[in-house]
């Protein structure tokens, strides 16, 4: 099996996007035990609709834009 590189970018990334994980679903847990809906759910629901679209972009990036599954293109 080959090991891949781990880049700072790719840590750096994962930790941001675990952060911002915890803050949305602690933000969501804050809501339940308070009962204040207002403030924290859409805070949590913000906070997961951001890291969600950082981790997307990122794996897009990553990935680059290459039609098909293989290494050539082709569609298997």
């Amino acid at each position: 099996m080959m090991k891949k590189k781990v880049t700072a970018a790719t840590v750096a990334t994962c930790v941001v996007l675990g952060l911002i994980g915890a803050a949305a679903i602690a933000c969501i847990i804050l809501s339940m035990v308070t009962g204040k809906v207002t403030p924290y759910l859409a805070m949590g629901l913000g906070l997961g609709a951001i890291g969600n679209t950082i981790g997307c972009v990122y794996n897009w990036k990553k990935r680059g834009n290459n039609n098909g599954s293989g290494k050539d293109g082709s569609i298997s």
